[in-house]
């Protein structure tokens, strides 16, 4: 009786923590390589996660604890990697069913941007960038290639222990030759610390809350089995304290 008692409490007990935590959406529409990065991230702060794969299965989603969701945004802002990966997005998309030269343009011009920003998310400190890049337009009789930049705006978030001011010259560099007629003196560079990762008051209440939440459901669940299994064991004595009597006469 009391081994069974026992399983069933551990089963209750489970089935109580489960029911306790709520997941919510983090991060969506994310390559593998950043999707298992940023989980990595959180699993070295003490932030469960997991991944859930979209219906064609070439992109996942970030799930987490929603008590943990004000915490896992502090660090991802504060360490990165947060820039999602554009090759999952959806491609350009043209009015007609044949694209003007001008809305081609545009759609090279954004993959451009966006394979530049993912090249430079790789770089180890790097936890968001965006490329601006402005295109000059072809006169008529111009004999230059058609995909000509005249300047390029960059924007790179950091974390704060991280100095990517030595690396200015090669990002700068790096855009140049990723963009067909830009030259070095038309890239611009903008370098932005974030602020120091620290600990996340109302996290550390949310986390405190819905664990003393769980214990409370648990011990509740605990008592109650407890009193069923009282019942039960005295309804049980009386029956065979019945069938005893029953045989004696």
């Amino acid at each position: 009786m009391r081994s069974l008692a026992l399983f069933l409490s551990l089963i209750i007990f489970a089935t109580l923590l489960t029911a306790c935590k709520k997941e919510t959406s983090l991060l969506s529409n994310l390559d593998q390589y950043r999707t298992n990065k940023i989980i990595s991230t959180l699993q070295q702060h003490g932030i469960n996660s997991s991944k859930v794969a979209n219906k064609k299965g070439n992109a996942y989603s970030i799930m987490i604890d929603s008590s943990q969701l004000a915490e896992a945004t502090a660090v991802l802002n504060a360490l990165g990697p947060f820039t999602p990966a554009h090759v999952q997005q959806n491609p350009c998309e043209f009015k007609g069913l044949i694209a003007t030269p001008s809305e081609e343009r545009a759609c090279r011009k954004d993959r451009l941007e966006s394979g530049i920003e993912d090249t430079l998310s790789q770089i180890d400190g790097i936890i968001s960038a965006e490329v601006h890049i402005v295109m000059s337009d072809k006169p008529e009789d111009s004999l230059k290639t058609e995909f000509i930049s005249s300047s390029a705006a960059i924007f790179i978030k950091h974390r704060a222990d991280v100095n990517l001011s030595i690396f200015k010259t090669n990002i700068k560099r790096l855009v140049e030759k990723s963009t067909p007629g830009l030259t070095y003196d038309k890239v611009s560079l903008v370098l932005i610390a974030a602020s120091p990762l620290k600990v996340s008051q109302y996290a550390v209440y949310d986390n405190g809350s819905s664990t003393l939440i769980a214990v409370i459901v648990a011990l509740g669940g605990l008592l109650l089995l407890s009193i069923a299994a009282f019942v039960f064991k005295e309804k049980l004595l009386k029956l065979v304290a019945k069938d005893k009597d029953a045989e004696e006469v």
